[in-house]
């Protein structure tokens, strides 16, 4: 590599060139070399700055494999490194279960008796976000509904809600949501009929068995540290009745990623 340098009026450097056309110009024939284990290509001409490699800078490069991280600028117009772009708080792989570890075969169980709306938490994940973030969350969690007295069909006609919801029982500083409040909600109101529903056959209408609830949420946050809660729901209108969380694989999914 030749390095020329030359002052002027804009005291612009060029390397490899004579005319630079910026502050500072690398220019030279383009090269790429993969870097497999990445999945990435190493494109030159580069610029090399040893106290950004792993030897000087090991929190950004954690390990002994190969490894890349995006570069930033701070305020001062200091570079520096910032690792972990994409991070995952819980992940649910397929035909596995996010809550029958915690419940057990007969589930998590809720008695909705009164007329104001019961909750019960299902899930707490603590997330610590380094830096601004797009936090996405996505579950699906299965409920049944029976009888408090005997845990049989609901036959009697009478309005229910049941549902889940999102929250954050702990939440950072300058973030904009509400401590302990829910910020989506997935809940249906229905009411039964006089016959339980004789599958496959599910012409008579009354809600009997495993039903899920899907709910996703994409929200920006400040870096801080949060406390997330799936939240199970039920209203009954004083119609009283149990409902029964995570009898099937339930599903809970949560990444940040970092801005």
């Amino acid at each position: 590599m030749i390095w020329y340098t030359g002052f002027g009026q804009n005291a612009q450097t060029g390397i490899n060139t004579r005319n630079p056309q910026q502050a500072l110009q690398v220019s030279g024939a383009t090269a790429s070399t993969p870097i497999t284990a990445l999945g990435k290509n190493l494109v030159s001409p580069t610029i090399m700055v040893d106290g950004l490699n792993r030897t000087n800078n090991p929190t950004a490069h954690p390990g002994t494999v190969d490894s890349a991280q995006p570069l930033y600028v701070t305020e001062a117009g200091d570079l520096v490194t910032g690792n972990n772009k994409v991070k995952s708080f819980a992940s649910t792989l397929p035909g596995g279960d996010a809550l029958s570890v915690g419940f057990g075969a007969t589930g998590k169980v809720l008695q909705v008796l009164g007329t104001t709306v019961a909750r019960t938490d299902l899930t707490t994940i603590p997330i610590t976000l380094t830096r601004p973030s797009i936090l996405y969350i996505s579950s699906t969690v299965s409920i049944g509904t029976v009888q408090v007295t005997n845990g049989t069909a609901i036959l009697d006609g009478k309005a229910r809600m049941t549902g889940i919801e999102f929250l954050f029982s702990t939440v950072a500083s300058g973030s904009g949501i509400a401590q302990g409040t829910p910020f989506a909600s997935s809940t249906d109101s229905y009411s039964s009929n006089s016959q339980p529903i004789i599958y496959p056959n599910q012409d008579t209408g009354v809600p009997y068995g495993i039903f899920w609830y899907s709910l996703s949420k994409e929200i920006k946050l400040p870096a801080g540290n949060y406390t997330f809660k799936i939240v199970g729901c039920g209203a009954s209108n004083g119609n009283p009745f149990e409902m029964y969380f995570g009898l099937g694989n339930d599903q809970v999914n949560i990444i940040a990623i970092a801005l």
